[in-house]
């Protein structure tokens, strides 16, 4: 959909990264060891790497899976390899990225 078209949201009105965190730890307090990130397109979010970084640092998360429609997933996997936050699950069969596993992205 054209940006034209989205409704425009002020920022003031989005959780910030340590919002979402403060939040995140509450079921993960409480056993929860999965998380997903999804909702319109989390791609599009500033500083998405370090999000992801920050919430798996958080005790007793073992897992981040990201819903995505991919359009923006080619950058978003460079950045990720560059800032080495890449690799976590990705190595799996079925993850490639250019033909090759994930595990050899970067390296």
């Amino acid at each position: 959909m054209p940006a034209e078209e989205m409704p425009w949201i002020p920022s003031d009105e989005i959780l910030d990264d340590d919002e979402l965190l403060a939040l995140a730890a509450l079921p993960a307090e409480l056993g929860v060891s999965q998380l997903r990130i999804t909702g319109g397109e989390p791609l599009v979010r500033p500083g998405l790497a370090g999000l992801i970084a920050r919430l798996r640092a958080l005790p007793g998360i073992e897992e981040i899976a990201l819903t995505t429609n991919a359009v923006l997933l080619e950058g978003a996997i460079r950045d990720a390899v560059h800032a080495k936050e890449a690799g976590h699950g990705m190595d799996e069969p079925g993850y490639r990225y250019e033909g090759r596993p994930m595990s050899m992205i970067g390296g």
